[in-house]
């Protein structure tokens, strides 16, 4: 498999499972559960004389029932399904939402029942996810199966890691540029220049919280763009004030300037406050493009950061201060 293919649920297909017809007693079933030993046994699939599936059972229900019963009655018509072509994922997050140990696989349209992704499965799927989301997350390619990161030579993990860091050396050589641009301001205020450190690292540190949550939620299906980003746009703005506080404080303590106090702080709190929409911008465009948002992390999204950040700074201080 190339690895830049992505698995569906049929790679993790189990057809070993056990299932009833809507009038089989729960007598009949037991029988039917001991008969024979299962991939997985969470859930007795209900299917109708075409084998379209139209209920499910736990098994643990039908322990607990009495033998008289019918599975009709136990059977809960509400399904959570996938389909074949489906992304491996997906089986993964359903499992979670609706707080289930297995998801069956049904042909669209029919609903014919074609198997599930069992317990194990999704268990496996979460893994490989979080590996590969890790790793993009730190600015390294894709590499199938994932979890053979850690065995390969070290020419394969550079020749993986370098693209990303190639990209970010070139947007520290931009960043360095930026900075040029205000040599004059520096020069004439050289206590600027040292507060380039947290500048970069305070828009950084928002920004990676916001973009980590918003990738998820992404994934998750459980974003709107323009309401997250109004809600960490306030969020944003909450920690801006904080943090601008001890700012201004340590700056008029350690520089006796109240000018450079008062510049500093309104700069640094314009930037933090900006930066959780700054880092929604990348994975969200990636998102509408149909590409995987976590490309968009690591080193690529921070050196962007890294540049708006420190042009949002410099220009407010100077048009402040001279």
């Amino acid at each position: 498999m190339k690895s830049d293919e992505k698995e569906t649920v049929m790679d993790h297909l189990v057809e070993a499972v056990p299932t009833a017809g809507a009038a089989d007693t729960v007598e009949a079933v037991l029988r039917h559960l001991r008969s024979k030993k299962w991939d997985t046994l969470n859930y007795v699939y209900i299917l109708d004389d075409k084998r379209c599936l139209i209920g499910t059972a736990s098994v643990r229900e039908v322990l607990a029932a009495k033998n008289e019963e019918k599975m009709s009655d136990l059977m809960v018509k509400d399904l959570v399904v996938v389909h074949p072509h489906n992304d491996q994922e997906r089986a993964s997050i359903l499992a979670i939402q609706h707080d289930i140990k297995a998801v069956p696989i049904v042909r669209p349209g029919t609903n014919e029942f074609l198997g599930v992704v069992g317990a194990g499965q999704i268990l496996k799927i979460l893994h490989e996810e979080h590996t590969e989301d890790f790793l993009r997350l730190s600015g390294v390619q894709r590499e199938h199966p994932v979890t053979d990161m850690l065995h390969v030579g070290p020419w394969r993990l550079a020749k993986l890691r370098l693209p990303w860091l190639i990209i970010g050396f070139a947007g520290g050589i931009i960043a360095i540029l930026v900075a040029r641009l205000f040599e004059a301001s520096i020069e004439q205020q050289i206590f600027l220049a040292f507060f380039i450190p947290l500048v970069v690292y305070m828009s950084d540190a928002i920004g990676t919280q916001t973009e980590t949550i918003y990738i998820r939620s992404l994934t998750l299906k459980q974003s709107s763009l323009w309401r997250y980003a109004s809600r960490e746009f306030a969020v944003g703005l909450l920690i801006a004030a904080v943090i601008t506080l001890f700012i201004w404080i340590f700056t008029l303590i350690w520089t006796r300037a109240w000018s450079l106090a008062l510049a500093v702080a309104v700069a640094m709190f314009v930037n933090m406050a900006l930066a959780p929409v700054v880092a929604l911008i990348v994975p969200t465009l990636l998102y509408w493009t149909k590409k995987d948002p976590a490309l968009g992390s690591g080193p690529f999204t921070t050196i962007i950061q890294d540049i708006i950040s420190l042009i949002i700074f410099f220009s407010i201080t100077t048009w402040l201060l001279f």
